[in-house]
């Protein structure tokens, strides 16, 4: 009976291990998502689009040109613990951490610069 116990208990916990943690911190779209941000830098105007299909683009708006190789990023991930965006592509990861965003600025910490967008 102790033992039947025991591997109900087992079985529970990993249960819960599989299917519940983890979860909770990986958002599919941040609330900043499917927004036009843009950014007037010292070359110009960059401007990034986070989609809710979890696609990403950040660009000169002059040339068209990536910033920061963006093209070698095709997707996201964004994760409400730690406030980070996590862009995926070509066997690479690149991590942006989120200071803080409203509807009206986005501010993101990228390559240790903080880069202030606004919502078009």
């Amino acid at each position: 009976m102790k033992k039947e116990i025991i591997t109900i208990l087992v079985c529970i916990f990993m249960a819960a291990g599989i299917f519940g943690c983890g979860s909770a911190d990986k958002s599919e779209v941040p609330a900043f998502a499917d927004k036009e941000w843009i950014r007037v830098a010292e070359t110009g105007e960059e401007h990034l689009l986070l989609g809710s299909d979890l696609s990403w683009s950040y660009y000169e708006a002059s040339s068209g040109n990536p910033v920061d190789d963006a093209d070698l990023f095709e997707t996201y991930q964004y994760n409400v613990k730690n406030e980070t965006i996590t862009l995926e592509g070509r066997g690479e990861e690149r991590v942006y951490h989120v200071v803080s965003y409203d509807d009206a600025s986005l501010i993101l910490e990228i390559n240790g610069e903080e880069r202030t967008f606004l919502s078009e």
